[in-house]
């Protein structure tokens, strides 16, 4: 039902395509625990990773949004040793995956998703005796008969909210328009009925001597079938096995087909109605901006406050999506990785959502650096680009036939394949 509310409703369709699609825009880059040249490489290693899996970080970024439609989602971590583009064989692994560096490191091969359809129905969750979720349970279905245990240790969980009751499974952001929805689609229904009825009038057919009202084949059984299904199309007409009552029969005999019309008026302006509960499914995920513009009222501050308050929200998940990631997904590959000196695990950090306001932040910039507030350096310049969506600086690297790569994770890579 609510893949069905998202798929068909033209208006939820449209926050989730926007939702998605600026989440997936967001650019991400691995930022060393320090200054210190281990802690930078360790960041730079993490970046290189998100653009050597099999699947792109765009197409991975679609699968973790899943939790926006169902509440939840759940990818797997897959592993492999960068040992480029033509990989030996090693240990017990057979299907070895190709890597664009030869360092001899373990980076991620893919993220790959575990849908909610796939989990065993009733017995989706693994929970220790405190409530904590040791793993999931995939469908017997496709594996034999007997469900698959994947530990929650190979996972990553991500969900909308903790509520209800810290559930594993959330809340997608569309229940609440579920009312909103189901009036509206009911409201379409019966406008398309009463169009087709004010066109087509309401057809009423009259029984009178000489005609059967009883049995399979009788006349009532037809006329009951004919009132149901007449309609106007290319094929539309009607056969009256009887006189026509009134003309030519006998009082009281044959048969009488009418349209009733309603006269071109109705009760109730269902236009009106319907963009009512249109609203209404816009504003349960605060995306009540895109109705702007559809009627004469709104003004550009207004979609502007309104998307400010949207782009919040998204970013909101954003963040949540980089706290799953940089508290399991990152000391988990980092485990697996040795880099002597190293302080602390990198995280990998999202820029904003959607473009800021540039000038403002410009300004407010050189506001903070000129009362010495602040003190330009090296991250704060690729912290503005990201925010710009700007290339990252080039920088020398010694020893290389092509002397500047194009950002800091690229030197690194180049440097771990000399």
């Amino acid at each position: 039902l609510l893949r069905e509310m998202r798929t068909n409703d033209a208006v939820i369709s449209a926050v989730f395509f926007i939702l998605e699609n600026a989440l997936k825009a967001v650019t991400w880059r691995g930022v060393g625990a320090s200054d210190k040249a281990a802690d930078k490489d360790a960041g730079g290693f993490l970046e290189t990773c998100l653009a050597d899996m099999s699947w792109s970080w765009a197409d991975t970024m679609a699968h973790i949004l899943e939790f926006l439609e169902q509440g939840f989602s759940l990818v797997e971590l897959v592993y492999k040793k960068r040992l480029g583009e033509n990989p030996r064989r090693y240990g017990k692994v057979l299907d070895v995956a190709s890597s664009r560096y030869d360092d001899g490191r373990v980076g991620w091969r893919k993220w790959a998703p575990r849908p909610a359809e796939s989990l065993a129905s009733g017995s989706e969750w693994v929970f220790d005796e405190h409530g904590g979720i040791q793993g999931v349970n995939q469908s017997p279905e496709n594996y034999g008969g007997q469900p698959v245990t994947i530990p929650i240790g190979k996972l990553l969980h991500f969900r909308t909210t903790t509520a209800p009751g810290n559930s594993p499974e959330a809340r997608p952001i569309h229940r609440a328009a579920y009312l909103a929805w189901w009036y509206a689609r009911n409201f379409e229904e019966m406008e398309g009925i009463g169009y087709e009825r004010d066109v087509a009038g309401l057809p009423v057919v009259y029984l009178g001597g000489g005609t059967t009202k009883s049995g399979v084949n009788s006349d009532y059984e037809v006329a009951k079938n004919l009132v149901v299904n007449l309609r106007k199309d290319e094929q539309a007409g009607v056969v009256i096995p009887h006189p026509k009552m009134g003309e030519g029969a006998t009082p009281g005999d044959g048969m009488l087909l009418e349209l009733l019309s309603s006269g071109g008026t109705r009760a109730y302006d269902s236009t009106a109605i319907i963009d009512r509960y249109n609203k209404l499914k816009a504003i349960s995920m605060l995306a009540q901006f895109i109705m702007l513009g559809t009627s004469n009222v709104g003004s550009y501050a207004l979609s502007r406050h309104q998307g400010d308050v949207f782009t919040l929200a998204a970013s909101g998940f954003l963040a949540a999506i980089a706290d799953v990631i940089n508290r399991h997904a990152v000391p988990r590959l980092m485990h697996l990785n040795v880099f002597p000196g190293m302080t602390g695990y990198p995280t990998l950090q999202p820029s904003e959502v959607g473009l800021p306001d540039l000038k403002a932040v410009a300004e407010y910039v050189n506001k903070l650096v000129d009362k010495a507030v602040i003190t330009p350096d090296v991250e704060l310049e690729n912290h503005l680009r990201q925010l710009a969506g700007l290339p990252m600086p080039m920088v020398e690297v010694a020893g290389t036939p092509s002397a500047k790569v194009a950002n800091y994770s690229d030197k690194v890579a180049l440097s771990l394949t000399r």
